[in-house]
């Protein structure tokens, strides 16, 4: 019995000692360290803002773009702003596709003005 009570203090005390720090992986560091490893987790995280930003037409990455060159630009872009790193990493790789590729305003066909009179303009006042 004394031995089972040795035990469990020593591994409570170990257990106690280590207190796991909880990660937050929605921030630009996290993402941005995954990113850098070339990560399946960055991987999903950037396939998922790219659907987002598309879908809402607040980026039009033009066809071609292969995804490490998605990857890099993001990089890219948050890596000039160390200062936002501990920000939503939502927020950060949205900014930097719009940066990126942003969506044109689409132009209404608004209908064309008049045209401007030439020459001398008379009027028959019955003179």
């Amino acid at each position: 019995m004394k031995k089972l009570a040795v035990t469990v203090a020593l591994a409570l005390s170990l257990l106690g000692g280590s207190q796991a720090k909880a990660v937050d992986m929605n921030t630009g560091n996290f993402v941005l360290k995954e990113c850098n490893n070339s990560s399946s987790y960055c991987w999903g995280f950037l396939n998922g803002m790219v659907n987002a930003s598309q879908v809402s037409r607040q980026t039009c990455i033009p066809g071609g773009v292969l995804w490490t060159q998605i990857r890099v630009v993001a990089v890219r872009y948050i890596n000039k702003y160390p200062q936002r790193w501990h920000q939503n990493a939502t927020t950060l790789f949205l900014e930097a596709l719009n940066d990126a590729w942003p969506c044109q305003p689409t132009v209404s066909a608004a209908p064309a003005p008049p045209p401007k009179p030439t020459g001398t303009i008379t009027t028959d006042k019955g003179t």
